[in-house]
C-alpha cells in the first residue's frame, strides 16, 4: 500500500479543480435552430444519430416559433446566430449576398464529404458563384392529394398523370356536385390564395419570373394569364373554397377532416394524415397538365448553413455530416417525414412498399424532377406578396387575371430598382 505525504496530498488537491476544469473546457455545445414543427424530428435525429457521436461535442436545439426569416436575418446581422440553422432556398440568395454564411466547400474537401453524394438539383440551389452555402437536408413539391372514397362515392375516375387543366377541372366539378347534393361541408378543393400553389402552372406554361433583371413584366404575357384563370375558376366556380371559409388553418387540415376532395399539397401531408386521420383512404397524381402538355413544379428544400461567427465551424460540419448521413436520411425517408437528399436512397426499398404513404412519397419524389426552386432573386416575399395579391383580387372577383398581373407587375418592378 502506497503513502503519500501531506504535501503531496495538497499538491493533488490544487490540481483537481484544475483538470476539472480542462475536462470541462473540452466540452463543446453546437446550437441547430430551425423551424419549432420539426422539433419531434430533430430530437429524435439528434439521440439517435448525433449526440454522443462526436467526444465532448453536444448540440442543443433550439426551436422558433415565430418568424424565422426575420430571426436568421437579426441573429446573422447582429453575430448572435447558432452555430448551424435552416437555410431556405427561399432566402439563401440575399442571406449568401450579406456575407454572414460560410462557404463549405473546404469543408468538404478536408472531411472527404462528397457533394456528389446529393442530388444534383439540390446543391444547385445552395450554390452562388461557384460556393456551396448549405448541405441540402430534404426537400419537397407538389402533388395532388385526392380522397379515394369521396370520389369512388362520386363514381368519378381519380385524378391522374394524363389529366390536363381541362379534364382535372371537369373531374373536380363532377366531385363536387356530388359532395354538393349530399352535405354542404365537404366541397371538391380546398384553395387559398397562395402563389406558392399557383406559380407552378404558369411556369409549365412557359411562363417567366422575370422579363429581365430590371423587370417582371412577363407576368403580364399570355402563360401567366391563362394560370391565373385556371387557378381562380375553382373558387369562381363554386368548386372549391378557402380554408378560413370553413375554419380550418390550411388545405391540408380540411383534407384530413374531409372537407375537400382534393389538394395541392406536399409530402408534409403524408405524415400529418397519419397523425390527424390514420384510416382515409388518399391516393396521389401529379399536377395537371398545362395546355402545352407540359408541367412544372417548385423544388422547396431546406439545407443545412453555418454561421460565419460560429466558434467552432469545423464541428458544426462534423454535425450536419451527422445529420445527413445514410442512417439519419433513411430514418427520415421511412418514417414518412420528407424526401431524403442522398443520392443513394433514391432506389431505398421504401419506394417500393405497397401502404399509400410510400406510393405517396414516390409521387413527391417524382414530382420533383425538373422542378425550379421556389426562389425569386433578390426578392422573396416581395415577389410572393405580389402574386399572393393577384390571386386575392381574383379570386375574390374584384379584378381580371390580367388586371391583376399588371399591377403585380408594377409592383415587382418598383422592388426591382436599385
Amino acid at each position: 500500500m502506497k503513502h503519500y505525504s501531506p504535501s503531496a496530498l495538497k499538491f493533488a488537491a490544487l490540481l483537481a479543480p484544475l483538470a476539472l476544469a480542462a475536462a470541462q473546457a473540452k466540452q463543446i455545445t453546437i446550437t441547430l435552430a430551425g423551424y419549432s414543427n420539426d422539433t419531434p424530428i430533430v430530437q429524435t435525429l439528434l439521440k439517435r444519430y448525433v449526440n454522443g457521436k462526436i467526444p465532448g461535442v453536444t448540440v442543443k436545439w433550439e426551436p422558433i416559433t415565430g418568424n424565422f426569416t426575420q430571426f436568421i436575418t437579426n441573429a446573422l446581422a447582429a453575430g448572435t446566430a447558432p452555430d448551424i440553422f435552416y437555410l431556405d432556398t427561399f432566402i439563401a440568395k440575399p442571406l449568401v449576398q450579406s456575407g454572414q454564411i460560410l462557404p463549405l466547400n473546404g469543408f468538404f474537401a478536408k472531411d472527404h464529404f462528397h457533394e456528389g453524394s446529393f442530388l444534383t438539383p439540390l446543391i444547385h440551389a445552395f450554390t452562388f458563384h461557384g460556393k456551396l452555402y448549405g448541405v441540402p437536408k430534404d426537400f419537397n413539391s407538389l402533388v395532388t392529394f385526392y380522397n379515394k372514397d369521396m370520389f369512388k362515392a362520386a363514381k368519378v375516375p381519380y385524378p391522374n398523370a394524363k389529366d390536363t387543366w381541362a379534364s382535372y377541372e371537369a373531374k373536380i366539378a363532377k366531385v363536387n356536385a356530388y359532395l354538393q347534393k349530399i352535405s354542404h361541408e365537404a366541397h371538391g378543393m380546398v384553395i387559398s390564395n397562395d402563389s406558392a400553389r399557383f406559380m407552378e402552372f404558369a411556369i409549365a406554361d412557359g411562363g417567366k419570373f422575370f422579363s429581365s433583371p430590371t423587370s417582371a413584366n412577363s407576368v403580364t404575357a399570355a402563360p401567366w394569364v391563362r394560370a391565373t384563370r385556371f387557378f381562380a375558376s375553382f373558387q369562381k366556380r363554386g368548386l372549391s373554397v378557402q380554408p378560413p371559409q370553413i375554419s380550418q388553418g390550411w388545405a391540408g387540415a380540411a383534407f384530413a377532416k374531409n372537407l375537400a376532395a382534393a389538394v395541392w399539397e406536399g409530402g408534409w401531408m403524408i405524415g400529418y394524415l397519419a397523425q390527424n386521420n390514420p384510416t382515409l383512404q388518399y391516393g396521389t397524381a401529379p399536377l395537371p397538365l398545362a395546355p402545352n402538355g407540359k408541367r412544372s413544379n417548385f423544388l422547396f428544400t431546406v439545407a443545412y448553413a453555418i454561421a460565419k461567427d460560429s466558434h467552432h465551424p469545423n464541428t458544426a460540419f462534423k454535425v450536419i455530416q451527422l445529420l445527413t448521413s445514410l442512417p439519419s436520411e433513411s430514418y427520415i425517408l421511412n418514417a414518412g417525414l420528407a424526401i431524403p437528399s442522398r443520392k443513394a436512397l433514391q432506389n431505398d426499398p421504401y419506394f417500393k412498399e405497397k401502404n399509400q404513404a410510400a406510393r405517396a412519397t414516390l409521387a413527391v419524389f417524382d414530382a420533383t424532377k425538373g422542378a425550379v426552386p421556389y426562389r425569386f432573386a433578390d426578392l422573396g416575399g416581395k415577389y410572393v406578396s405580389a402574386m399572393n395579391d393577384v390571386l386575392t383580387e381574383v379570386m375574390g372577383g374584384k379584378m381580371s387575371a390580367k388586371a391583376a398581373l399588371q399591377q403585380a407587375a408594377k409592383t415587382i418592378d418598383a422592388a426591382l430598382q436599385p
